[in-house]
């Protein structure tokens, strides 16, 4: 398997839509769908839906964020337990997908927090798997 760098990921995606007429809504539900099949793999060797402690998506407020709640929506749709977490509290920040993403979940009933309203870490030291969509493509900047 080849990895691309964000350069080329970003003209990938680009192409695919210039050239191909593939939306930029499509891509990003398919990229969650794949994550999720992913997920989906991971926990089938664990115990019973009912019975597991929950996903949880970090969500960071680019497109990376949205495709970790569209893996979510989906994992939660087939019954496991799950819920996002927006590290972005700013919402004038957050892209349009994400915020679609986050209402598609709260139409669902699937838990959207922020870090503001506490318990985060709880969350993250009691999940039973984490999708993290925190950078993408699209970030700028140093890590520290």
């Amino acid at each position: 398997m080849r990895v691309m760098t964000p350069e080329e990921m970003r003209e990938t995606d680009g192409r695919a839509v210039r050239e191909f007429g593939i939306s930029e809504e499509i891509l990003m539900e398919r990229a969650g769908m794949a994550v999720s099949e992913v997920c989906r793999k991971f926990l089938g060797k664990r115990a019973s839906r009912s019975g597991r402690r929950p996903v949880l998506a970090v969500a960071g407020a680019g497109h990376n964020g949205a495709d970790s709640l569209v893996a979510l929506r989906d994992l939660t749709s087939l019954g496991y337990p799950g819920e996002a977490l927006v590290i972005e509290e700013d919402v004038s920040r957050h892209s349009a997908a994400l915020r679609r993403e986050i209402e598609r979940l709260r139409i669902q009933g699937v838990p959207v927090r922020f870090p503001g309203e506490g318990g985060g870490r709880h969350r993250i030291s009691h999940a039973g798997l984490i999708v993290d969509g925190i950078l993408g493509t699209g970030f700028r900047g140093e890590l520290s």
